[in-house]
């Protein structure tokens, strides 16, 4: 806790028993294919200035990046292409993506809370996704509530979500020129609950 990183952290193909860089700022890590047996904390003022990539990779418990900084200038902010998290994602209280947070194809065991975040990876074409979680399965609900903001596509499309979705008070902001920018996407999406896009929620660009 509390470190400073110049290099980037290679963790790939690794097995450990938890990861708490919770308050500490990294250039960048790089867990592709490792098997964390606890936890992955990234929270409380963790900052990456380059990106964090842990495609593939099986945490047994949970992912914690609330109150972090994840930025990319180069590829996704924080890559967790086909992982496996046994636990909760959480991303809530502050957490500010910077380039795409990608949850593509990954299984997560229980609930993905992005309540009271900040994602950004507009491009003027629209193409550009801020949080991409097609074809994942997430046991449980999926919150992007409570002051939720997302400057670009948030995708869910092939997605099977067990509880509900919850986008009360949630903007999403992916509006182009020629209208075609989509806010948000859900295109063959099984969600088992309830879905509330009320209180406060406001869309710029297709849903």
């Amino acid at each position: 806790r509390r470190c400073h990183f110049a290099g980037r952290i290679f963790l790939r193909d690794a097995i450990t028993k938890s990861l708490n860089f919770s308050t500490s700022h990294v250039q960048s890590i790089d867990a592709e294919s490792a098997h964390i047996r606890g936890s992955v904390l990234l929270k409380d003022g963790f900052c990456a200035a380059a990106g964090i990539s842990f495609p593939y990779t099986t945490i047994d418990e949970m992912l914690c990046c609330s109150g972090g900084h994840l930025r990319s200038v180069r590829g996704p902010a924080f890559n967790c292409r086909g992982a496996e998290i046994n636990g909760d994602a959480d991303m809530k209280g502050g957490f500010l993506g910077e380039g795409a947070v990608i949850f593509h194809a990954a299984t997560i065991g229980g609930e993905l809370n992005c309540s009271g975040s900040a994602f950004r990876n507009r491009t003027e074409d629209g193409g550009g996704s801020s949080l991409d979680c097609s074809n994942a399965e997430i046991a449980g609900n999926v919150l992007l509530a409570n002051n939720f903001r997302s400057e670009g596509a948030v995708l869910f499309s092939g997605a099977r979500i067990g509880g509900a979705l919850n986008c009360r008070k949630g903007a999403f902001l992916n509006r182009t020129n020629d209208g075609t920018g989509r806010a948000l996407n859900f295109e063959h999406t099984e969600i088992n609950d309830g879905v509330y896009v009320c209180e406060g929620f406001s869309a710029g660009g297709q849903v």
